[in-house]
């Protein structure tokens, strides 16, 4: 039996490494799932015919944690966000092993369940790679090989901004490493949690519709 159509396969790969706390993972789930509830989302996803999405979280391995599902319309774009929000945090340990992240994504695209016109690996993530079998640039390349997109949103994992001012700097570097090392679309930048869903919401109607709305 031959697979529907559909303009993409995403699989969003979150950071559940040592650096974030569960404030931070929280924004990461939860911020994913309002996107999917926004009407800017909701619009983009219907009117481009569906996409397939799965979500994955990684430290120093990575776990499948909702498998692939077909979104074309608000119902479905509403029960995963009441998916992905029902998820408790998976145990990876302390690394961020963000090449094998991007190797499980290229692997879980390879049994996409539509044939998609486009191929997107959506990374979250607060920073550097640590460790990990096999090194971001070289995941990075094999995904390029087969024609697949990726994407960061990076944020920053201050726990308390008040006491702990963000540091810009480190941001920026941070930024510009996943530009080098890791991004072949684009990279968005949020450093307060309270703006991580509107950061995804933006990436992720890029994502679909292939430009800003």
């Amino acid at each position: 039996m031959s697979l529907p159509n559909c303009l993409a396969a995403v699989v969003l790969l979150i950071d559940v490494s040592g650096s974030i706390d569960n404030s931070h993972y929280a924004a990461q789930r939860d911020g994913t799932a309002a996107a999917f509830e926004h009407p800017q989302v909701i619009t983009a996803i219907e009117s481009s015919g569906g996409i397939a999405a799965t979500v994955v979280e990684f430290a120093y391995r990575s776990t499948t944690q909702l498998s692939w599902t077909i979104i074309r319309d608000e119902m479905s774009a509403r029960q995963f966000a009441t998916d992905i929000r029902a998820l408790g945090r998976s145990d990876n340990g302390f690394i961020t092993a963000i090449g094998d992240a991007i190797e499980h994504g290229r692997a879980l695209l390879r049994s996409a369940p539509c044939l998609a016109e486009r191929r997107v690996v959506d990374v979250s993530t607060d920073g550097y790679a640590e460790g990990g079998r096999i090194g971001p640039v070289q995941a990075r390349d094999a995904a390029v090989a087969d024609g697949i997109e990726i994407n960061a949103l990076l944020f920053d994992a201050t726990v308390d901004p008040d006491a702990e001012p963000y540091d810009m700097d480190e941001i920026h570097a941070a930024e510009d490493w996943l530009r080098r090392n890791v991004a072949t679309g684009f990279v968005r930048l949020t450093h307060r949690t309270g703006t991580y869903g509107d950061a995804f919401r933006h990436k992720l109607v890029l994502e679909i519709a292939g430009h800003p709305r």
